[in-house]
């Protein structure tokens, strides 16, 4: 289990960053929302810069390829080769799946079978498609070298890690829509309310190392999402006069919890059998599928929960209850999501870690 240790610790940070990350919004809110709400676009810039500051002063130059050279005198930077890099494939992958993403965000106002949609949806398709062709045929370094979707542990870890995402982003989406447009909650209020979810994030991916040792990386990651789809199913029920503590900290500590469960497991599945030399590679990916899945998943389940809502509201139903309708429909279409990752998660995922010790700092020194 030592090889996959990058991507275990890289799950629990993942999990860990998204707490701190609620815990800051929570602090910025009040002054956000005296300013305006545009000003919470600002918020990363010092973050970032700050970021940038410390990577420059504390870490080392990295020798590794397309760094061939030293840089500039008195420089912790290398010269990067273009000649190395991927371009094409970094250029096919990104447009193809921006289309894709746009493609599915804009049948609000555009049907499915409009020349529009079925427009971009072929130029997505032609542009992944070309990813692929480079990828196997032109690439002299392939972003995403190809022998890795090949195997069965990497490939369902992100297939899971993807559905997941997908479903994790909706649940933000709606439950915040949720509680400031039919709860009526204020910015602060919403963030506070989400403080129980991030610590429950960070809680189960403290836990699931040991659980990971005791039952599996499959089995675990299968109970992970079985906990996730009962809090799913909680939130599909809302009402629409709900309560803090009932209908939004309770279901969401639970999607939450599962949620935790499963990150630790896949980043390791992730990382089981790939050579060293492709633990970065791989855990790109990993994080590539849960950030894709998820813009993919919300740009769906937005628009179907738009669409219920509209239709509900159409047929003469109040504005809070045709709005909660259509979280219900969003809820649902997570839920049926997390069913599938649990689906995939049984049957791509091996049994691997099951009476293995997996500590997640001897891991990471050892990756």
């Amino acid at each position: 289990m030592a090889d996959a240790g990058g991507g275990a610790v890289a799950g629990f940070v993942w999990s860990r960053r998204h707490t701190v990350a609620l815990v800051v919004l929570c602090s910025v809110a009040a002054p956000v929302r005296a300013a305006g709400w545009r000003w919470v676009f600002l918020v990363n810039l010092p973050l970032g810069a700050a970021v940038i500051a410390a990577a420059l002063r504390v870490l080392p130059a990295d020798p590794g390829a397309g760094f061939p050279g030293p840089g500039p005198r008195g420089s912790r930077l290398r010269r990067f080769d273009l000649r190395r890099f991927d371009l094409g494939g970094a250029l096919s992958v990104t447009a193809g799946a921006s289309v894709l993403a746009y493609a599915v965000a804009q049948t609000g106002t555009h049907a499915w079978g409009s020349g529009r949609t079925i427009g971009l949806l072929i130029v997505a398709a032609v542009l992944l498609g070309y990813f692929v062709l480079h990828e196997w045929r032109v690439a002299a370094d392939p972003l995403l070298p190809l022998s890795l979707c090949r195997n069965r542990s990497v490939a369902g870890a992100n297939v899971v890690s993807a559905l997941l995402g997908s479903a994790m982003f909706a649940v933000f989406y709606a439950t915040t829509l949720y509680m400031q447009q039919v709860l009526h909650y204020s910015a602060l209020r919403t963030g506070l309310a989400y403080l129980p979810f991030g610590t429950s994030i960070l809680v189960a991916a403290g836990v699931a190392p040991a659980l990971v040792t005791l039952a599996g990386i499959r089995l675990t990651s299968v109970a992970g999402s079985a906990i996730s789809i009962a809090g799913l199913f909680l939130l599909a029920r809302v009402p629409a006069t709900g309560q803090l503590l009932t209908d939004i900290i309770v279901p969401t500590v639970v999607v939450g919890f599962g949620a935790g469960l499963v990150i630790v497991p896949t980043s390791v599945a992730a990382m089981s059998g790939v050579e060293a030399a492709r633990h970065g590679v791989a855990s790109a990916l990993l994080n590539v599928s849960r950030q894709l899945g998820g813009a993919l998943g919300l740009a769906v389940i937005a628009t179907i929960t738009a669409g219920v809502s509209a239709r509900a509201a159409a047929a003469g139903h109040t504005v809070p209850d045709a709005l909660t309708g259509g979280f219900h429909a969003g809820f649902a279409v997570s839920a049926a999501l997390v069913i599938a990752g649990l689906a995939a998660a049984a049957v791509l995922l091996r049994e691997d870690g099951r009476g293995e010790r997996l500590n997640l700092i001897e891991l990471q020194a050892g990756g």
